[in-house]
C-alpha cells in the first residue's frame, strides 16, 4: 500500500521508490482527479487478501476518483485478482481500462449476500469502460461473473468477455436499474467477443429495466444451464435491446430462449444472425425458443437469418402470454423442433413481408399462410455454413440458386 496517500509520491515505504498499482490507485484517490496510470508489460497480482473496505487497502482495488488503467496490450500487461477478491470497485468517479487483460477475480459467498457480484468489476458508483481489453476466467457467487452494475453506464469496445461465471445471472455480465423504468442502466457492447461464459439466467448478459445495445459484436457459447436456466446469451427483463451486425451462435440454455430470452421487454435484432444456439440437450427432447422465446414481450427481427437452432418447441422463435413477434427481409430455416410440432416458430406471428420461412405452420389454424404475399413459404433458402463471407461477424452466405436471391425489400433495408 502506499505510505502516505495524497503526499504525491507513489511509494509503499518512505524514500523507497518502489510504486505499486495499488500504491499508485491510493495515491490518485486521494489527490482527486482525473488521473491515468500506465503500467508496462507484465503480471500485477494482486496480493493483499481481505474485504469490507474501500480503501483499496486489502482486497480489490477500489476507485474514488476518474481513473485511466492503459496497459501495453491485452497479451501483454496482467492483472490478476489471485482468486482472493475481485479485481476493481468503482466506488465513486469512474474507471476506464485500455489495452491490458483483467482475470482471476472472485467475489464468493452464500448466494444470499448481495455484496458477492461482480468477480472482475463492481461498478456500484461510476461508469465502466473497456477499450481493448480481456477480462477471463472470473466468478461471482450471485451475480455479474465479470462485471455487475445497478444504474451506471457500461461500454465495452473492441473487448473480449470470456469464461466467467455467475452463481445466478449474468455470466458475463449484470446489468440492473432500480427507478422502475427504461434506460438507466446501459450497456453499450462494440467490435466485441463475448464467449464462453455461464449462469443459470443470462449465460453472458442479464438485463433487468436497462437498455442493451449490441454492435458488431459476437456472442458464442454460453450456457445458462439449471432448473429453469434461461437466455443463453442474453436474459433480458423489462429491457431494451438493440442488437445489429452481430452473431448470437452456439449459445445454449436448459428451459427456454438458447440466445435471447425476453420477458416484459422490448427487443429489436436487425441485420444479425442468430445461429447453431439451442435449449435442452440440444437433442429436440426439451426446452422452448431455439434461438428466442418470448413471453409478454416486443421483438421485431429486420434483415435476420435464424438457421440450425433446436429446440422442442419452437425451434427458431418461441412467443407466448400476448408478445408480438414481427419479422421482415428475414430467413428462417433448418431449426429443428420436435416430431409433433416441427414448426420453426411456435406463437404469433407478424409479418411485415419479404421472409423466407422453410416450415411454417400456424399455432392456431395449422395454416401455413403467414398472411403476407411476399412471404415465401416452404422452399429451402439454401445456406452456406456459417462462415467469414465478409461481415463483421460469421454469416450465412445465400448459395447458388437460393430463392432468397433477390427477393428482400430494398425499402426495408435498416442500418
Amino acid at each position: 500500500t502506499d505510505i502516505a496517500p495524497g503526499n504525491g509520491l507513489c511509494e509503499t515505504a518512505a524514500g523507497n521508490g518502489v510504486c505499486t498499482l495499488r500504491a499508485a490507485i491510493q495515491e490518485a484517490n486521494a489527490g482527486g482527479g482525473p488521473h491515468s496510470i500506465t503500467l508496462p508489460a507484465g503480471t500485477f497480482t494482486l496480493t493483499l487478501a481481505g474485504t469490507g473496505e474501500n480503501n483499496s487497502a486489502t482486497g480489490d482495488l477500489d476507485i474514488m476518483t476518474s481513473l485511466s488503467v492503459i496497459g501495453a496490450g491485452r497479451a501483454s500487461t496482467v492483472i490478476d485478482g489471485n482468486g482472493a477478491d475481485r479485481v476493481f470497485h468503482i466506488v465513486t468517479g469512474s474507471l476506464s481500462l485500455n489495452a491490458l487483460t483483467v482475470r482471476n477475480g472472485r467475489r464468493d459467498g452464500p448466494g444470499t449476500d448481495a455484496t458477492v457480484v461482480g468477480g472482475a468489476v463492481h461498478a456500484e458508483g461510476g461508469a465502466l469502460g473497456l477499450y481493448d481489453v480481456a477480462v477471463r476466467d472470473n466468478f461471482a457467487a450471485l451475480d455479474g461473473g465479470a462485471i455487475y452494475t445497478i444504474d451506471r453506464v457500461i461500454s465495452i469496445v473492441n473487448s473480449v468477455i470470456e469464461n466467467n461465471s455467475a452463481g445466478s445471472r449474468g455470466g458475463a455480465i449484470a446489468l440492473y436499474s432500480n427507478n422502475g423504468g427504461y434506460g438507466i442502466g446501459q450497456l453499450t457492447v462494440q467490435d466485441s467477443i463475448l464467449k464462453g461464459n455461464s449462469a443459470p439466467y443470462g449465460g453472458a448478459i442479464y438485463c433487468a429495466r436497462g437498455t442493451v445495445n449490441a454492435t458488431r459484436s459476437r456472442v458464442q457459447s454460453n450456457i445458462a444451464s439449471g432448473g429453469a436456466a434461461s437466455g443463453g446469451g442474453l436474459h433480458g427483463y423489462q429491457c431494451v435491446s438493440t442488437i445489429t451486425q452481430s452473431t448470437f451462435d452456439q449459445n445454449r440454455a436448459t428451459v427456454k430462449g438458447g440466445a435471447f430470452s425476453f420477458t416484459s421487454s422490448n427487443a429489436s435484432i436487425i441485420n444479425s444472425t442468430l445461429s447453431g444456439n439451442g435449449t435442452g440437450n440440444m437433442d429436440r427432447l426439451g426446452g422452448s425458443g431455439g434461438a428466442v422465446y418470448a413471453t409478454s414481450s416486443t421483438v421485431a427481427l429486420h434483415n435476420a437469418t435464424v438457421a440450425n437452432n433446436i429446440a422442442n418447441t419452437g425451434p427458431a422463435i418461441y412467443t407466448e402470454v400476448v408478445s408480438t413477434f414481427q419479422l421482415a427481409n428475414s430467413i428462417i430455416a433448418d431449426n429443428l423442433g420436435s416430431r409433433s410440432f416441427p414448426s420453426e416458430i411456435y406463437g404469433g406471428l407478424s409479418s411485415s413481408g419479404h421472409n423466407l420461412i422453410k416450415l411454417y405452420q400456424s399455432t392456431y389454424n395449422g395454416s401455413s399462410d403467414t398472411g403476407n404475399a411476399t412471404d415465401i413459404i416452404g422452399q429451402d433458402p439454401l445456406l452456406g455454413p456459417l462462415s467469414d463471407n465478409g461481415s463483421v461477424t460469421p454469416t450465412h452466405a445465400l448459395l447458388p440458386g437460393s430463392p432468397a436471391i433477390d427477393t428482400g425489400d430494398p425499402t426495408g433495408c435498416k442500418v
